[in-house]
């Protein structure tokens, strides 16, 4: 079930920049990688007076942090899946729209992105020199094991 009409809202990138090895006393569960991006992207972000948390917090497959674009609020999570044969390790980002417990039952959390918080996203991301192959995904490609349609830009027909 696509939802964002043209949006690509999950990314995916590589970078050796960031822990994907060390497991931390903090960390929820081994594997809870992405501390460490989630904290550059909000230090970007709120260098860019772009309101967003001060920091991440944990979630199961990695972390998530609030920040606001256009008055609208929206939650990034990140992860890092290992590599796996031929496959090489990559971090996935996946972009929301804030939404209570009951919104997020119906999928609410994925209407109403707008192309400036992407857009935001991908500048920070593909202006890096810590970050290369970036690819945007829509979720039904992506969560579909077609990573083969990803797109250099988010907003790739």
């Amino acid at each position: 079930m696509e939802f964002m009409s043209g949006i690509r809202t999950i990314v995916t990138f590589q970078s050796s920049a960031f822990n994907s090895t060390e497991r931390k006393e903090y960390f929820i569960h081994d594997g809870c990688y992405g501390d460490d991006v989630a904290r550059w992207l909000i230090d970007h972000l709120r260098g860019n007076d772009i309101p967003a948390d001060h920091e991440p917090t944990p979630e199961e497959l990695g972390w998530h942090f609030g920040f606001s674009v256009g008055g609208t609020d929206y939650r990034m999570a990140v992860g890092h899946r290992s590599a796996k044969g031929s496959e090489p390790a990559v971090w996935i980002g996946r972009l929301e729209r804030k939404a209570g417990r009951i919104a997020s039952k119906f999928h609410r959390q994925m209407h109403g992105i707008q192309p400036d918080a992407v857009r935001l996203i991908h500048s920070l991301l593909s202006s890096s020199l810590k970050v290369r192959n970036v690819r945007w995904h829509h979720q039904e490609d992506f969560e579909a094991g077609q990573e083969e349609n990803g797109a250099t830009e988010p907003m790739a027909p």
